[in-house]
């Protein structure tokens, strides 16, 4: 009998300089940034995972920090990565949640390939040889042009360690790498920020959401899909202590 594999996934969130530009602005004028916008959809993948994926590890790496904490850091290398969660992958929980909720200060430089490799570090350290389904989601504004010899070092590990990693760009990407990455390797795939939350819709009920646009939002340029899961979906829960509650509720 086949043991099925276990899950890992690190969230990759770009919260640096740029990220802190207006991804949306909404009815009362208040500017939506990128990075809220991204990490908005980190909580929400968060929270599926903790309903229906509890077992389904997850670490969180922020990059464009003002802490510097991976194990990789040194003077001048890997600065502005942050891994979030003492350092750990594990479980969903709550503290999870709440340090999501309350993000590091944020606004520096970011830089990708760094907090790529940095990802890459801490899951190949948790799952080993281990029999694991790898995946790291992330989130940036960052088109990365041109070719990176250490991108594309990155990208071999990716496939030398059976890791995928899906890029969803927070932004119009225009000229970005990512797409001709995606083409040359099968470890590397593009979704729409509508896709990834639909991926992490939290009820059963279909959610449809088209390149991450709906036309019933309250979100001037684009659509936010956090915003339009929370309105079509009760279970839908922005409070940490209230997930649990609601969890342990329904068992």
């Amino acid at each position: 009998m086949a043991w099925r594999a276990r899950e890992a996934t690190v969230l990759l969130v770009d919260v640096g300089s740029s990220m802190q530009e207006a991804f949306a602005i909404s009815d009362d004028k208040k500017k939506v940034s990128r990075a809220y916008m991204a990490i908005e959809l980190a909580k929400i993948f968060l929270q599926h995972k903790l309903f229906f994926s509890p077992k389904h590890e997850v670490g969180v790496v922020m990059f464009g920090t003002s802490e510097t904490s991976n194990e990789l850091q040194e003077e001048d290398q890997y600065q502005h990565v942050f891994v979030d969660r003492g350092g750990k992958m594990d479980v969903p929980d709550v503290d999870a949640l709440r340090s999501l909720s309350k993000p590091p200060a944020a606004g520096e430089r970011s830089d990708p390939v760094d907090a790529l490799i940095v990802a890459l570090d801490l899951i190949a350290k948790r799952t080993g040889a281990l029999n694991y389904e790898k995946h790291i989601r992330l989130l940036t504004d960052h088109s990365l042009q041109g070719e990176d010899p250490d991108l594309l070092q990155c990208i071999e590990q990716l496939e030398a360690k059976n890791v995928k990693l899906t890029v969803s760009l927070v932004g119009s990407g225009q000229g970005s790498v990512w797409p001709s990455l995606a083409k040359s390797s099968a470890q590397v795939e593009i979704a729409s920020l509508g896709d990834f939350a639909a991926e992490s819709r939290l009820s059963v009920k279909q959610v449809e959401l088209g390149q991450g646009q709906i036309a019933t939002h309250n979100l001037r340029r684009h659509a936010d899909p956090s915003w339009y899961l929370r309105k079509v979906n009760s279970s839908a829960i922005s409070n940490p202590e209230e997930a649990v509650q609601a969890r342990s509720g329904d068992s």
